[in-house]
């Protein structure tokens, strides 16, 4: 995380700003909401493992989207865009209703 901010750093923008500030909801939300509901729904001795799961889950779904936008990249610079909204779109989509019902 440290060092994706670091990069957005050296080239600050519009569209960076705009990264900065989803990253910031983003982390705020599940900061405020994932604790919770681990605490609702898993034993006491199972939280920091579902914790710890659902944070490795995270990560290797993280690294193959960071994979398949650099190899659209690849292709053409335009279709790393086209790659991104493709993936994160029905995820924020997913989050946007969630927020909606609580």
């Amino acid at each position: 995380m440290a060092i994706s901010m670091a990069i957005m750093s050296a080239g600050i923008n519009p569209v960076t700003i705009g990264f900065y500030v989803i990253m910031g909801l983003v982390l705020g939300w599940t900061g405020a909401t994932m604790m919770p509901m681990v605490q609702n729904h898993a034993e006491a001795g199972e939280q920091t493992t579902v914790c710890s799961f659902a944070k490795v889950v995270a990560q290797l779904l993280y690294a193959v989207a960071v994979w398949v936008i650099g190899r659209a990249a690849d292709i053409r610079l335009e279709y790393a865009a086209l790659a991104t909204l493709i993936i994160f779109l029905p995820l924020g989509l997913i989050v946007l209703s969630k927020i909606r019902r609580e």
